[in-house]
């Protein structure tokens, strides 16, 4: 029975470094001829070690079974798949360790971890990277490391290397001692601390890079919207002359006022963007409502637009809100465009006020149930024809992770249904 229990911690404990293999290089694990090969080999040579005297350090074979498994299936050059598989003896490791502290001090096996345990230890080693296998990006760190200086890399595979060899003799000798065992506690902290920081650093790095992206974009956006306004200004003269010039060619009052209203309307819709220039007063802003209008004009939708802002520097970072008001206003112009609903519009309006930030994006649309609303929001929903589905979860995550509101509803306005949807986010004091 011992030998039963023994051997199916050993393939549980294989299955971690798969799995956490299998996150390194971004691919799933495949159940093939090669995994197959690789866990008899596996089987067979820790087998041997624990039950037929086979001499310790023949676990290296075993290693090195991973690593040339690991060339085969991933197709990866040597540096890469050497480093991954280093990182997944360390996880290994790591999570062996934490799971033998209460095998060792609270069930009485200081001195021999008999299989039980190690089956007890294997299984939670499962199920957390299983758990943390879609939160976890384990590529991202592969990636960090391959990019780093030699030096920083010789001083990585130093720590991980000491784990490993620090755990493969406590599991050989099935002991460890109390200055092994805080020297591989202090290595643990350490380790955790540097991947907390590396990704405080790299989310900084991204919302950096983000950012810049949206800054190159718009702000030309914005420059183009800023010399077509100065074109109109120029031109606000000669429609001034126009305008006088009626009253000495159109003999009949009636005529002339309605001559008049038809040529102003003209020139308030060409105006526009002037009032989008004024309104906004962010550009980073201003130039990305300017490309969403032109995107829509391009297919035959209008776009009307508020923005009530007390200064230019709104509640939350430019960038989210971009990105937000990108997931609304994407969504809403696809729907018009797929829709056979007349006239076609969509409207946005942003409101930076004392106590609340508030923004609505709404299209002419047929009602939706209360039901259809709620499917607009599971993580992989679709509705192709309609454009609601797209990035809305990932909308109602930032909203809630800055503790606001996200509300879905229909408004009938002149006949006509219209889907809104509105955020508000409450300011802190």
């Amino acid at each position: 029975m011992s030998g039963i229990i023994e051997s199916v911690a050993l393939v549980l404990e294989l299955f971690v470094v798969l799995i956490s293999l299998s996150n390194l290089f971004d691919k799933k694990v495949k159940f093939d001829r090669y995994m197959i090969v690789l866990i008899i080999v596996y089987l067979f040579i820790f087998t041997g070690i624990n039950s037929y005297s086979f001499p310790a350090y023949m676990a290296f074979l075993a290693y090195i079974a991973i690593f040339i498994y690991s060339l085969f299936v991933y197709k990866r050059n040597i540096k890469v798949t050497i480093v991954n598989c280093l990182l997944s003896f360390a996880i290994i490791s790591v999570l062996q360790l934490i799971f033998y502290i209460p095998v060792f001090y609270f069930m009485g096996v200081y001195e021999k971890v008999v299989s039980l345990e190690e089956l007890i230890v294997n299984i939670a080693s499962v199920c957390t990277v299983l758990l943390i296998r879609n939160k976890v990006k384990l590529k991202v760190i592969s990636d960090f490391i391959l990019k780093k200086s030699w030096i920083m890399k010789i001083l990585f595979v130093s720590i991980m290397l000491y784990l490993f060899v620090n755990i493969f003799y406590m599991k050989i000798n099935l002991s460890i001692n109390n200055e092994d065992f805080i020297q591989i506690i202090f290595f643990i902290i350490l380790f955790f601390l540097a991947i907390n920081e590396w990704q405080k650093a790299i989310a900084e790095a991204e919302r950096k890079k983000t950012q810049l992206e949206m800054n190159k974009l718009y702000y030309d956006a914005y420059d183009e919207l800023l010399t077509l306004v100065r074109e109109r200004q120029h031109d606000l003269k000669n429609h001034i002359s126009a305008i006088l010039g009626m009253v000495y060619t159109i003999d009949n009052y009636d005529e002339l006022v309605r001559s008049q209203k038809e040529y102003c309307n003209k020139v308030m819709e060409k105006s526009k963007e002037t009032k989008l220039l004024l309104t906004a007063g962010n550009p980073l802003i201003a130039g990305f409502l300017y490309r969403k209008i032109q995107e829509a004009k391009e297919k035959g939708i209008d776009v009307e637009y508020k923005v009530i802002a007390g200064s230019s520097d709104f509640y939350i970072p430019e960038y989210e809100l971009v990105e937000m008001l990108g997931i609304l206003l994407d969504n809403a112009i696809e729907a018009e465009e797929e829709s056979e609903i007349t006239p076609k519009e969509v409207r946005v309006e942003i409101g930076d006020r004392k106590w609340q930030f508030a923004f609505l994006v709404e299209n002419t649309s047929r009602v939706f149930s209360q039901d259809e609303i709620d499917k607009f929001f599971q993580k992989d929903f679709t509705s192709k024809g309609k454009g609601h589905g797209i990035g809305l979860t990932k909308l109602k995550k930032m909203v809630h992770e800055m503790d606001g509101d996200l509300i879905v509803t229909n408004s009938e306005r002149s006949g006509i249904n219209y889907l809104q949807f509105g955020v508000i986010i409450n300011k802190k004091e």
